[in-house]
């Protein structure tokens, strides 16, 4: 078995193995965009792609809020802003998503506000390899 770097001829055997995944759609990575850092494939002896593995740039948004600042609807307002803010600089610079992962204890009071302000919440459970 060798893991190598994922080229051009691996498409086919990319596509075969997402097609017998039985995976949604969102599920096939786009491996020509850039922000997919790592791509990498296990091939056996006879050169058969059995894995592929890529790895994208994420983004990870965070918020701090004095909730003594303002009043409640400026608060709102102001988080509208810097949310429309945030995501056109990161947009500025290549990001193609972001991405809050939110405490339990707060989801259920803030989900609305990030839902008014366009998140959605996945239909798929992040699991983190801390490096």
């Amino acid at each position: 078995m060798k893991i190598r770097d994922l080229n051009s001829n691996d498409v086919g055997a990319m596509e075969i193995i997402f097609s017998q995944s039985q995976l949604p759609p969102e599920c096939r990575p786009d491996t020509s965009d850039p922000l997919f850092l790592v791509k990498r494939v296990v091939e056996d002896e006879k050169g058969r792609v059995g894995m592929i593995a890529a790895a994208k740039v994420t983004s990870e948004v965070w918020l701090l809020v004095d909730h003594s600042w303002g009043t409640a609807k400026q608060r709102w307002e102001l988080l509208q802003n810097l949310t429309q803010d945030v995501a056109s600089e990161a947009k500025r610079k290549g990001l193609d998503q972001l991405t809050c992962f939110v405490p339990a204890s707060v989801a259920k009071s803030f989900a609305k506000r990030l839902q008014a302000l366009g998140f959605v919440k996945g239909s798929f459970i992040p699991f983190s390899l801390n490096l």
